[in-house]
C-alpha cells in the first residue's frame, strides 16, 4: 500500500502545483507497467483515490499493443527503442514513483519508469533481461586436494572482481557426483552491464584473478549465458 500511498500524495500535490497553468483535461497519467498486465479500475482507484482518477485520463502501458508505442532510434549497444507514444509527444515530462532493491537488476523505479516502463516488451531482450552466467570448471587429476583448495582460492578473489565490476549475485558449486568439477554462478542486471564488465570496469588486478582461475581449470572454464524467461506471454 505505500506506493498507492506515495502516488495518490503525488497527484494532488502536482495539481496543486499546476493549477492555472493546466487544467486536469490537460494531464494524461501513464501507468508504467513494464511487461507487467494493467491495472483494474478498482485498482486505479486504490492508488490515485477515486476522485483523482475519475478527473485524470489514465492509461496503462500495454508493452504489446505497437499502436500505443512510437519509434525512437536505435541506442546504446544497438538496442531498437519504442517508447509510449503519449509520452514521446507529451509537451512537459513528469515520473512519480519510488526506487526499491531489486535481486537481479539493480534498483527498481527512477530512469527505469522511462525504460523498460514505457517501452516495447521486445527491446527489453538485449537491453534490460537479468542475466545469468555459469563457468564450468574442473581441477586436474595430480593431486584433488591441494588443487581444489588452490582453485577454491583463485575463485574467492574471482569473486571479488565479479561483484565490484557489477554482478549482483554470487555463488561457487562443487558437482555432487564429480568433486572435481566447480559451477560458478553469477547474475548481472542485463547484457548491456555484462558487456560493461568486460570493457569498462577491469582492473588488471581483476584481469589477473580471471587468468589465475582459467590456469587451474582443466579442460579450460566454459561459460554459458542464460536470459530471464518471461512468463507474461
Amino acid at each position: 500500500m505505500h506506493g498507492a500511498i506515495c502516488l495518490l500524495a503525488a497527484g494532488w500535490t502536482l495539481l496543486d502545483e499546476l493549477d492555472g497553468i493546466v487544467t486536469p483535461g490537460d494531464l494524461t497519467v501513464l501507468i508504467a507497467t513494464g511487461t507487467h498486465r494493467g491495472n483494474t479500475p478498482a485498482e486505479l482507484g486504490e492508488m490515485l483515490g477515486a476522485e483523482l482518477a475519475a478527473r485524470l485520463r489514465v492509461i496503462n502501458q500495454d508493452a504489446r499493443d505497437e499502436s500505443m508505442l512510437t519509434w525512437r532510434g536505435v541506442h546504446g549497444d544497438g538496442v531498437p527503442v519504442w517508447l509510449n507514444r503519449h509520452w514521446a509527444d507529451a509537451d512537459v515530462k513528469i515520473t512519480t514513483g519510488f526506487v526499491e532493491p531489486y535481486f537481479f537488476a539493480g534498483f527498481s523505479g527512477g530512469p527505469k519508469l522511462v525504460a523498460p516502463g514505457l517501452g516495447a516488451w521486445r527491446p527489453r531482450r538485449p537491453c534490460t533481461t537479468p542475466e545469468l552466467l555459469l563457468l564450468r570448471r574442473a581441477v586436474g587429476h595430480g593431486q584433488p586436494d591441494r588443487q581444489e583448495s588452490h582453485q577454491v582460492q583463485a575463485m574467492a578473489h574471482l569473486r571479488l572482481s565479479r561483484l565490484r565490476t557489477g554482478a549482483t549475485g554470487w555463488g561457487l558449486y562443487q558437482d555432487g557426483q564429480d568433486p572435481r568439477l566447480f559451477i560458478e554462478l553469477f547474475g548481472v542486471p542485463s547484457w548491456e552491464e555484462h558487456l560493461r564488465q568486460h570493457r569498462e570496469r577491469q582492473t588488471g588486478t581483476d584481469l589477473q584473478y580471471h587468468d589465475d582461475a582459467a590456469a587451474l581449470s582443466d579442460p579450460p572454464p566454459q561459460t554459458g549465458h542464460y536470459f530471464a524467461a518471461d512468463l507474461d506471454q
